[in-house]
């Protein structure tokens, strides 16, 4: 699975939900319900970081500007 998985940096300026919705439409989510998917647990975990380190980076950037 890991090796099916992108990793990319994508500038996107000031407009977060343009690069998101565009990002979301290349690349669907990973679909995690409805099936007893075994990495669904390590998937959730590492959604949450993702998550967690994209607020540290806005509360960042909107302090310096």
């Amino acid at each position: 699975m890991k090796g099916s998985l992108y990793l990319a940096r994508v500038p996107f300026g000031e407009n977060v939900e343009l690069a998101e919705r565009q990002l979301i439409r290349a690349l669907p989510p990973l679909n995690l319900r409805g099936w007893a998917n075994p990495q669904s647990y390590l998937i959730d975990r590492l959604r949450a970081k993702s998550a967690s380190e994209a607020r540290a980076f806005a509360k960042r950037t909107q302090k310096a500007a």
